[in-house]
């Protein structure tokens, strides 16, 4: 009698060997490397910082954060919020407050805003060359996430052909509505290269360099380096061009570009030579 283990057996291994292909070829997908939750929480935070940023640069010149609302350009922020100053003399550190209040205030970038931004800086002016400006938050909140730290600004005078340069050091974190903590160390340089005014903020056009670092919300630390400048325009609320590498903690390096000059609010982000369009916070 003829047996008919042989085919059985074969029948075994090569349903043995299908589920080895499915199993390795699902594995393999698994691991692709395709997050770029770094890359938008490094565009996330400096956003909230550089905004902090032309906030108190206007109040500071123009007493004032609705400046362009006569002439049909957007506000930074709307009339809820309140300036305060505290520059009686010129003996000691001059401060200024600009005061969102404890309830949220809807803001012209579509954001809602609470708490304080506050600056300390040497009187008389505050554009004084070589003045150092630092800003701190008190129970700050961006769309209820909680801005904390301290960002030193060190006015460097105007470079050879007139335009103004400064430093910048950040050291602070970003709370967000899951509890999740964010930190993010940035040494940065800025430029000013276009506007009718420097610190007039809608018309100023900057350039950034430098490099940071931090831990992304997801617990992954991360660091980066601006290989082209970015470009910060104050009519625009997204950085509109330039690159950057980020590295975040055991993966490979993502290259950052922003575009060549469009307002909105996307970034391709290439990793392992792949492309992907991802929106910026």
């Amino acid at each position: 009698m003829k047996s008919n283990k042989t085919p059985t057996l074969k029948k075994y291994l090569i349903l043995v060997a299908c589920m080895i292909v499915v199993f390795t070829a699902c594995k393999k997908e698994a691991t692709v490397d395709n997050d770029s939750s770094e890359c938008q929480d490094f565009t996330w935070a400096e956003g909230i910082f550089n905004d902090a940023t032309s906030m108190m640069d206007e109040a500071a010149i123009t007493n004032n954060l609705t400046l362009y609302d006569t002439i049909s350009h957007d506000s930074t922020v709307s009339p809820c919020c309140m300036i305060h100053r505290q520059n009686t003399n010129n003996s000691d550190p001059d401060t200024i407050i600009i005061d969102f209040g404890p309830s949220d205030c809807f803001c012209a970038d579509n954001k809602y805003r609470r708490g304080q931004i506050i600056a300390i800086y040497n009187p008389p002016f505050y554009i004084d060359s070589l003045n150092v400006i630092t800003l701190s938050f008190n129970n700050y909140y961006v769309n209820d996430n909680l801005v904390q730290g301290t960002k030193t600004i060190t006015n460097l005078g105007r470079n050879p052909i007139g335009q103004y340069q400064y430093s910048s050091v950040v050291n602070g974190s970003i709370t967000n509505t899951n509890n999740q903590t964010m930190t993010f160390k940035s040494n940065e340089n800025k430029l000013w290269t276009v506007g009718d005014t420097a610190l007039v903020w809608y018309n100023d056009v900057y350039q950034i360099t430098g490099s940071s670092s931090g831990t992304a919300f997801n617990g992954i630390a991360f660091t980066d380096s601006i290989t082209t400048p970015l470009t910060i325009e104050g009519s625009c609320h997204f950085i509109v061009s330039g690159n950057l590498s980020l590295t975040p903690a055991g993966k490979s390096a993502r290259t950052v570009d922003f575009g060549s000059g469009s307002c909105d609010a996307n970034m391709t982000v290439t990793i392992s030579g792949k492309n992907y369009l991802v929106g910026m916070h």
